[in-house]
């Protein structure tokens, strides 16, 4: 199971809410953390794996709650 970690920035664009607990993660390669940006006018989401800092770059365009991070 692949966990999404937006930041408080970006969890609160979206309306999600997050805990105060940081749930256990029993695949650390499946761990992301979500970013938001914007560069040339346009807003972007930086998905981050947490152990390899493998950076994976997507246009926000559509993207209104949680369900449409993923």
């Amino acid at each position: 199971m692949i966990t999404f970690r937006p930041t408080l920035a970006l969890a609160k664009k979206l309306e999600l809410n997050l805990s105060d607990t940081i749930p256990s993660i029993a695949n650390r390669a499946a761990d992301w953390c979500v970013q938001e940006f914007r560069a040339a006018r346009r807003t972007y989401l930086l998905y981050c794996n947490t152990p390899s800092l493998y950076p994976v770059i997507a246009l926000k365009q559509g993207v209104t709650d949680g369900e449409a991070l993923l």
